[in-house]
């Protein structure tokens, strides 16, 4: 190969950014804290997105910094767009539908494989990148969602059945038949339907025949 080909192959592998390693804890705090939707249905008055001290802020932060050149944790504008990038894919009604999401934002980031030597052994990592350094953290939402796929011990994605709320969850119980993001949803639910029972059928009144 000549010195000009080389030095092409090794600036077009220089110009791929890594993507890194976020948990699904992290993923789905990032989507329910600062994503437009759950913030858009929630009853509950905005207070903000969370602050430094937050667990879920210093989850991102921890995560982001453990990766290789990741720099800075992103910005309140950059999480906003990767978790509103995100949230259709817990929406989605059927694994057809969640594939077909998956698919277009993988295609969308440019987001492909990536080869490396683990630091302090010679083995070799297998990973991913992008090709724009401003979507590593929506690829490394996408990335977290890829193992969600219907098989045995895969977590099953879904958005909260409350009437109020739209926050995301990764159900990884062994029965896999979770409906609410929280204990809390679930007990509101629950009183509303009481509620509900206790009130009876509404009344409908007759209409007069003519």
């Amino acid at each position: 190969m000549s010195r000009i080909a080389s030095r092409a192959v090794t600036s077009g592998a220089l110009g791929r950014h890594a993507v890194p390693t976020l948990s699904l804890a992290c993923v789905t705090g990032l989507v329910n804290e600062w994503g437009a939707v759950p913030q858009r249905v929630s009853s509950r008055p905005w207070a903000g997105y969370p602050g430094a001290g937050s667990a879920e802020r210093r989850l991102l932060e921890e995560e982001w910094a453990a990766a290789r050149d990741a720099g800075p944790a992103p910005d309140d504008a950059a999480v906003v767009a990767a978790a509103d990038a995100v949230h259709p894919v817990f929406a989605a009604t059927g694994p057809g539908e969640r594939a077909r999401l998956l698919d277009a934002l993988v295609s969308t980031l440019g987001l492909g494989p990536r080869v490396e030597v683990r630091d302090g052994a010679g083995d070799l990592a297998l990973g991913w990148a992008v090709p724009r350094r401003g979507a590593r953290l929506t690829a490394a939402l996408v990335v977290a969602l890829l193992p969600a796929t219907p098989r045995a011990g895969a977590p099953r994605l879904g958005t909260c059945g409350a009437q109020d709320c739209a926050d995301v969850f990764a159900d990884v119980s062994p029965r896999q038949d979770r409906a609410y993001c929280s204990v809390r949803c679930q007990a509101r639910e629950r009183a509303r339907a009481r509620r509900s029972a206790a009130r009876g059928p509404a009344v409908v009144p007759a209409q007069r025949v003519r």
